[in-house]
């Protein structure tokens, strides 16, 4: 007969992983819904020909009414920009101020070249940065979906954004479609948090403490303290939360703590030779023995002495168990 049995293995391996979500807020917006350019005070530096609102040119995503820039009547060697008001953006220090805007182009030839491009700058520079361009390269429509484009070093700042449509001869482009401009920001400063005592893996009380703001929320468990005392038994995530209600958004930290799990394998403990036994391990959600499988129970039919292991890794932490 072969004898089985079973002798415990610890393997600890630390882990500390923490997430966190980048909060922010908007800041602008405009999708024209009022049919009106002086709702959110847009202005035409030098003049307002074929810039109009409706239902043309409508980019893809967005939803008429929506700001379009258009060939009749037919103008050339033009530069027609579309000026936002100053966005203010003096509360909002951290980095990156953000921009989101759909455009569409419906192009009639490319016998000329018509182009538009997006700029800003702060209301005291002189000079403006281009964010991104564009041109009547291919003859149809094309649509273009702008997320989160950084507006380099207007965090801090009073600034705006312009919108331009330029070329040779407006005749040659059916129209620019603009919508959904939306501005974001950074709202509060960066949340950290700090883990005592830092051994991980291993089960008993721990200390998260949090920092970088005035005020927190701690899940599970609700606590609004900075500092919060935790014994988790097997991995677990928290997360702590930090409100700026002045600035209207929530940033959150999320902690991993790895605990290792203590695993179980019951079986026959003597079988003959070559007879069927059923080994099942406990103690974690995931298992991988060394035959392969990553079912909880294994059967196996062993025609010499033969060593089986279970093992499981719990958020990095890595337990295992050996079967003789």
């Amino acid at each position: 007969m072969n004898k089985f049995y079973t002798k415990m293995l610890a393997v600890i391996c630390a882990v500390f992983l923490m997430s966190s979500t980048k909060a922010q807020v908007t800041i602008f917006s405009e999708n024209w819904a009022t049919s009106s350019f002086t709702t959110n005070a847009w202005t035409f530096p030098n003049g307002q020909p074929n810039w109009q609102i409706g239902a043309n040119y409508t980019p893809l995503g967005g939803a008429a009414p929506n700001a379009y820039f258009f060939y009749s009547p037919t103008i050339t060697n033009y530069s027609i920009a579309l000026l936002s008001n100053t966005i203010n953006a003096t509360s909002y220090t951290l980095a990156p101020i953000t921009l989101d805007y759909l455009l569409q182009l419906n192009n009639y030839s490319t016998s000329t070249l018509e182009q538009f491009k997006v700029e800003y700058k702060t209301i005291a520079g002189a000079t403006w940065s281009l964010l991104a361009a564009y041109t009547n390269t291919a003859v149809g429509t094309s649509n273009w979906a702008v997320s989160n484009a950084t507006l380099t070093g207007m965090e801090g700042q009073l600034f705006q954004i312009k919108f331009t449509a330029f070329g040779a001869n407006s005749f040659n482009i059916n129209g620019w479609g603009l919508d959904n401009i939306t501005v974001k920001a950074a709202c509060i400063p960066a949340l950290a948090v700090s883990l005592t005592p830092t051994t991980l893996c291993t089960a008993g009380q721990k200390t998260l403490t949090a920092s970088g703001s005035d005020n927190y929320t701690w899940t599970p468990g609700a606590s609004t303290n900075t500092s919060i005392v935790v014994s988790p038994t097997m991995t677990t995530t928290y997360s702590v939360a930090s409100t700026n209600t002045a600035l209207g958004c929530v940033e959150t930290r999320t902690l991993l703590i790895g605990v290792t799990p203590t695993l179980t394998i019951t079986g026959p403990t003597a079988i003959c030779a070559s007879t069927p036994a059923t080994l099942t391990a406990s103690g974690s959600t995931t298992y991988t023995w060394n035959t392969g499988s990553t079912s909880s129970s294994i059967t196996v039919s062993p025609a010499v002495t033969t060593v089986y292991t279970v093992s499981s890794n719990s958020g990095g932490c890595v337990g295992s168990n050996t079967h003789y």
